[in-house]
């Protein structure tokens, strides 16, 4: 018998026992699965091709095996149909039969456990399988289980998008609705720590996201996602992703406004990057979602003082110094660009202001040492290129290797760009120009100071020369005296 792969893990998963050679199959016709974002490691099980056999063959061993292969294809049918083969008294027998003194023998099927301690709920819910989930409720499936890696069967059917399961365990006060267990992300080819709002979040199911935050689930609930030998399965620890941080990330726009309806707290940032939502909205190209943060965090906006040199957050860099202005640029939002620049000009409010702002739109970052505008034309995003140069971009900041944007430009024979850079260029050295003085009005201002000095040294001799009459004759009054 071959081995099986759970599709929350990366480990092959062994039978539970072995079964006898006398094994019957199951006749029951596995049903098609749905698409899955996140769990798509290995195809169903299928029915096995042995010939059947009469019930009364198989151990009880068996009868778990074939019960728990019948949950992993959704098999209602088959479920049923070995579930009252199990029911079913067994044959008085001097000797005991075999299986009858294993461990597990007089447990209930509906609640055995199979690799990583999972039980038939929690692999109906790994599966995708909704109907097996509901069927197994109804026949007395443990809700609050959980297997060795911390996974509910709440937490995988938050994933799968399984609304009518998670509505029935929620009705039935399931009690683990934020708790943290380790699921495996095919997509990203990783093991990740989810909770189930998390997860809901993370595949886009916005209806399990509504469902979730009535019942009362933490909305801005920081989760460390990565998994590491010094990270505790269920631990929930500050400074970890959230629910908006990883709907932004995936571009889920219906759940990143609920989300943003119900207050989010959007500030907050990924642990592992310094990361905003908006940032993470922008460095993955989901402009919808951008937007949206980006309204939010600048909705009623007060223009910020000049002796406040606090960054606003839409402003804020990761660990490596991008902004949201660097990845908006890179990806060609020309929106979020518009938006940004918007916002940078509504708050020039004084001279500091504005240089800050100039600060911004020209920001390196990166070991590269780049700048929003060369991102913009190496990556040949020219709208964006353009109305960066309009804001004010300089074309001849270089980047560590000593890249200009105008040199990027020319390579890629972009006249248009060029002729703009060389106008932003010109414009720049004559206000550099009329703020510097020439050396006529350096050295007309020197003769000036010259001349006033000669005035006060002549005006100090002629006083010793004629001293003062109202002085004199306050000397003689004294010699009179």
């Amino acid at each position: 018998m071959g081995a099986f792969i759970s599709r929350n893990s990366v480990v092959p998963q062994q039978p539970l026992s072995v079964v006898a050679a006398s094994a019957v199959s199951q006749t029951g016709t596995p049903k098609p699965n749905k698409s899955h974002k996140f769990n798509t490691l290995v195809p169903e099980p299928e029915a096995s091709s042995q010939p059947s056999q009469s019930s009364k063959t198989l151990s009880r061993a068996d009868l778990r095996v074939q019960f728990l292969k019948a949950v992993k294809r959704g098999d209602v049918a088959a479920m049923e149909d070995l579930l009252e083969r199990y029911q079913q008294p067994r044959p008085q027998s001097p000797q005991p039969h075999e299986d009858e003194s294993e461990e597990g023998a007089n447990e209930e099927l509906v609640n055995i456990r199979g690799m990583w301690e999972s039980t038939p709920l929690i692999s109906a819910a790994q599966y995708a399988h909704c109907e097996a989930a509901l069927w197994l409720l109804s026949h007395g499936a443990d809700p609050h289980a959980s297997n060795e890696k911390a996974v509910t069967a709440l937490l995988l059917a938050s994933l799968e998008g399984l609304t009518p399961v998670v509505l029935r365990l929620l009705e039935i006060n399931a009690l683990a609705i934020e708790q943290v267990g380790v699921v495996y992300n095919s997509a990203a080819d990783v093991n990740v720590r989810l909770s189930p709002l998390l997860a809901a979040s993370m595949n886009g199911h916005g209806e399990i996201v509504r469902l979730l935050l009535d019942h009362g689930a933490a909305m801005n609930q920081q989760v460390v996602t990565t998994v590491g030998s010094g990270v505790a399965t269920s631990a929930t620890i500050s400074g970890g992703s959230t629910a908006l941080l990883l709907a932004s990330r995936y571009g889920h726009a219906e759940v990143v406004i609920l989300l943003l309806e119900r207050e989010a707290d959007y500030t907050l940032l990924d642990g592992a990057t310094d990361s905003s939502a908006l940032l993470s909205a922008c460095e993955h190209g989901h402009e919808e979602c951008a937007m949206l943060l980006l309204e939010a965090m600048t909705a009623g906006h007060k223009a910020r003082r000049s002796s406040d040199m606090e960054t606003e957050k839409w402003q804020a860099a990761n660990h490596q110094g991008f902004t949201p202005l660097h990845f908006a640029a890179a990806n060609g939002l020309l929106s979020v660009c518009k938006a940004l620049l918007s916002a940078l000009k509504a708050q020039q409010q004084s001279l500091e202001d504005e240089v800050l702002a100039t600060a911004f739109v020209n920001a390196r970052a990166g070991a590269r040492r780049e700048s929003a505008l060369l991102l913009a034309v190496r990556k040949r995003q020219h709208q964006v290129a353009r109305l960066l140069l309009e804001a004010g971009a300089d074309a001849e900041l270089a980047d560590r290797g000593g890249n200009t944007a105008t040199q990027v430009l020319a390579r890629n024979k972009q006249d248009a760009l060029l002729q703009l850079c060389e106008a932003a260029i010109s414009k720049s050295q004559r206000q550099l120009s009329a703020e510097s003085p020439t050396v006529e009005d350096v050295l007309e201002s020197t003769d000036r100071g010259l001349t006033k000095e000669e005035e006060l040294r002549g005006a100090e001799s002629n006083g010793a020369d004629d001293p003062d009459p109202a002085a004199t004759d306050m000397l003689i009054d004294v010699d009179q005296r």
